[in-house]
C-alpha cells in the first residue's frame, strides 16, 4: 500500500521566493525548482488554512475474511481523494489492500513484544488507517557522464509523479484543527438567539470565553465534542446577534486558530512528518499465542467510520443554505398551554388549563395562580379525560375575582412532566435540550394567562387568551350566533405590517382536529366573508359532535395559497421570502398551529 517516495523540497529553497526573470538572464536548477515549489505551496496554503483536510470523496474502508486465508482479515480502501493536514491533495486512483495478520507479524518482527503491550481488556487491538500525500521519482533519462561513472550518476528521474501513502498504525494520528471546528460548530449550534432578550442578559462574554478554552480540550480528541452549557445555555439579543457574532470568530480567529497544529504560517514540507489524516478505526484480536511466522487474527469489527475529518464540497454547502428555513437568527417559540376561565351564574371561577404537547402531561396536585392585583393562591389540579391534555384547575374556598381581571398560573419546569413513547421528562429538561416555549423564563417555568369572562347560560362567546407572540398567523373564534356550535370563523393575518399592500389568502388548505383524541373532525362547508377576504368560515360536518370542543386548527403552508401583489404565492414560499415568525409555525410538517375551544348552545 506504501509507494517510495521523496519530498518535493531540497531543504534550500525557499517556498515564498519566485524566479524574478529578466532579459539575458542564466537560468539553473535552482531556478526552476524555486519556480514550482512557489507554485505548488500556494495551493497548500489555501488548502490547509481556508478549507482544512479530509476526505473529499470516496476512501471508504472494508474488512472482510480473504477465501485463500481464513485467519486473516483483509482490509480495503476504495478510489477517492483526500487532503491531508499540510494541505496537499492527493487521489487514489485503485483500491488498495493490506492483511491485519501480516502487518500485525511485520510489527512485531520490528519489536518483539509490540502486540502484547498493544493489547487491550478483551484481547483486541486497535489500529487506524491513515492515508497522507507522497510524491516520487519517475521516468530515469541519462546523463552526460565520464566513462568512470557509476549507474548513479549516468541516470536521473525525469519526472516527479504525485502519489499517495495508506498506512496502519497503532497511533490516532491527531488531529486538533478537525476536532476542534467541531466543538466550535456545536458551541455555536447551542446559542439561542432570542427576539427581545434584555441586552443585560446576554451571554456574549460567556460564549467568547468558551471559544477561547477550546485549546484546552484538544488533548480530548473527539471525545466530548459537545459543550457543557450554563444554566439557562447561552442567550443572544436577535436585535445585536450579528455584531456578537462577529466579536465571537474575530476571538476564533484571532486567539484560537494560531493555537492549533499544525502551524498554518509554515509551508507544508514544514509541518510536523505526520500530516496524516485517518480513515478508519479497526478493532481486531490477534490468536492468544500469536506467531507472526504464522500469524492468525482470530476475530474483528467492522471498520469504524466515526472521527474521520471530511470536506464538503462548496455546491453541496450552497444547497444548505435554507437548511433551517430562516437566516437562523429567530428563534420559533411554541405554544405550551392556553387558559380559560370565565364565571358561571353563581360566580363560581371555573379556569381550564389546555396544554398543546405531543404527550401526556402531569401536574402537581397545586398549581399557584396569582390574579391581577391580588394575592398568589394554590389551585388544585385534575385531569380530565385518559389523554391528559385538559385540566381543571380548581381556587381554594374563598377566592374571589371578577369578570376582566387577568389570571396568571404558573406551571414550574421541575414539577411539570411530559411523556412521550414511554420516555417522561420535565418540562425544564425539554427546554434545556432546544424546546423553545412562549412564557418561559431560564429555569424553566412557564406561565399561562387568561382573562376572566362573565358567561350566561345560553351559548357562550370563548375569551381569546393574551396575545402570546409578535406575530400571530389566524384568529380563531367559534361564532356564538351559531345555536348547534359548528361554524368556525377564521381571520387570516398573513401580512404583519397594516402599511404594506394587501395580502390575501385565495385558498386556505386547513383541517380540525380533536386535541384531546386526535381524531380529524370533518369540514362540510367553507366560505369566504363578504366583508374581509381574509375571515373564512368554516362548517364543521355534525351534530354529532359532543360539546364542549377542543379542536386543534392547522394550515398546511405547502397547499395555501395567497395573493402578493398579484403575484400568487404558496403560503410556505411566502413565509420564506419575508422571513416571517408566526405563533404556532411547525417546520416538521410545514404548517401552522391554532387552537379554539367550541363550547356550543348553553354549554360554559
Amino acid at each position: 500500500m506504501t509507494q517510495p517516495c521523496v519530498s518535493l523540497a531540497t531543504g534550500t529553497l525557499r517556498p515564498d521566493q519566485r524566479v524574478n526573470y529578466t532579459r539575458g538572464m542564466v537560468l539553473d536548477v535552482a531556478d526552476f525548482l524555486t519556480e514550482q515549489q512557489h507554485r505548488l505551496q500556494l495551493p497548500a496554503l489555501h488548502e490547509r488554512a481556508l478549507h482544512g483536510y479530509g476526505t473529499v470523496w470516496g476512501l471508504a474502508v472494508t474488512a472482510d475474511r480473504p477465501a485463500d486465508a481464513a485467519g486473516e482479515v483483509q482490509l480495503s480502501v476504495s478510489t477517492g481523494a483526500g487532503v491531508d493536514k499540510s494541505g496537499k491533495e492527493f487521489v487514489v486512483t485503485c483500491t488498495q489492500c493490506a492483511r491485519v495478520g501480516a502487518w500485525l507479524a511485520a510489527q512485531e518482527q520490528a519489536r518483539p513484544g509490540t502486540i502484547a503491550t498493544q493489547r487491550q481488556a478483551d484481547g483486541s487491538v486497535t489500529i487506524f488507517v491513515v492515508a497522507r500525500y507522497a510524491s516520487c521519482e519517475d521516468e530515469l533519462v541519462p546523463l552526460p557522464s565520464s566513462p568512470c561513472a557509476g549507474s548513479g550518476e549516468s541516470s536521473a528521474p525525469s519526472r516527479i509523479r504525485d502519489a499517495w501513502d495508506i498506512d496502519l498504525t497503532f497511533m490516532r494520528p491527531a488531529m486538533a484543527r478537525w476536532d476542534t471546528d467541531r466543538r466550535l460548530a456545536r458551541l455555536l449550534a447551542a446559542v439561542d438567539i432570542v427576539v427581545g432578550l434584555d441586552p443585560a442578559a446576554s451571554s456574549e462574554a460567556a460564549v467568547i470565553a468558551a471559544v477561547e478554552a477550546l485549546p484546552d480540550k484538544v488533548a480530548d480528541g473527539p471525545d466530548a465534542l459537545d459543550p457543557v452549557l450554563p444554566a439557562g445555555g447561552y442567550q443572544l439579543p436577535a436585535e445585536t446577534a450579528a455584531g456578537a457574532l462577529d466579536r465571537i470568530l474575530t476571538a476564533w480567529v484571532t486567539k484560537v486558530r494560531p493555537q492549533l497544529a499544525d502551524d498554518l504560517s509554515l509551508p507544508a514540507d514544514t509541518v510536523p512528518p505526520d500530516h496524516s489524516i485517518l480513515l478508519a478505526t479497526l478493532h481486531a484480536t490477534p490468536a492468544a499465542q500469536f506467531d507472526p511466522a504464522h500469524p492468525e487474527v482470530t476475530d474483528f469489527t467492522p471498520p469504524d467510520d466515526s472521527g474521520r475529518p471530511y470536506l464538503v464540497h462548496t455546491g453541496l454547502l450552497q444547497e444548505l443554505r435554507d437548511l433551517r428555513q430562516s437566516s437562523g437568527v429567530v428563534v420559533k417559540p411554541q405554544e405550551f398551554v392556553t387558559l380559560d376561565a370565565w364565571l358561571d351564574d353563581k360566580d363560581l371561577l371555573h379556569l381550564i388549563a389546555w396544554f398543546h404537547t405531543d404527550g401526556k402531561v402531569a401536574l402537581p396536585e397545586v398549581i399557584t395562580v396569582t390574579p391581577e392585583g391580588g394575592q398568589p393562591a394554590g389551585f388544585t389540579t385534575k385531569a380530565v379525560g385518559a389523554a391528559r391534555h385538559v385540566w381543571t384547575l380548581t381556587p381554594p374556598d374563598g377566592f374571589k375575582t371578577t369578570g376582566g381581571q387577568l389570571l396568571a398560573a404558573a406551571f414550574p419546569g421541575d414539577t411539570v412532566n411530559v411523556t412521550v413513547g414511554g420516555s417522561t421528562s420535565t418540562l425544564a429538561d425539554l427546554q434545556a435540550n432546544g424546546l423553545q416555549l412562549v412564557n418561559a423564563d431560564p429555569p424553566g417555568t412557564v406561565t399561562g394567562y387568561a382573562v376572566v369572562a362573565r358567561r350566561a347560560p345560553a351559548a357562550q362567546v370563548p375569551v381569546a387568551p393574551e396575545p402570546q407572540a409578535s406575530v400571530h398567523f389566524t384568529t380563531v373564534d367559534a361564532l356564538p350566533q351559531d345555536p348547534v356550535g359548528g361554524l368556525i370563523e377564521v381571520w387570516f393575518h398573513p401580512q404583519p405590517d397594516d402599511d404594506a399592500e394587501k395580502v390575501t389568502i385565495l385558498e386556505p388548505a386547513v383541517r380540525f382536529a380533536d386535541q384531546p383524541s386526535g381524531q380529524d373532525v370533518p369540514i362540510s362547508d367553507v366560505r369566504q366573508s363578504p366583508v374581509d377576504p381574509n375571515v373564512w368560515i368554516f362548517t364543521l360536518k355534525g351534530p354529532e359532535h359532543e360539546f364542549p370542543l377542543h379542536l386543534r386548527f392547522e394550515v398546511d403552508a405547502k397547499k395555501t395559497i395567497l395573493d402578493a401583489g398579484g403575484t400568487k404565492l404558496r403560503l410556505a414560499e411566502w413565509i420564506k421570502q419575508q422571513q416571517l415568525l408566526f405563533v404556532g409555525w411547525r417546520p416538521e410538517s410545514v404548517s401552522i398551529v391554532d387552537y379554539v375551544r367550541v363550547h356550543g348552545f348553553g354549554v360554559q
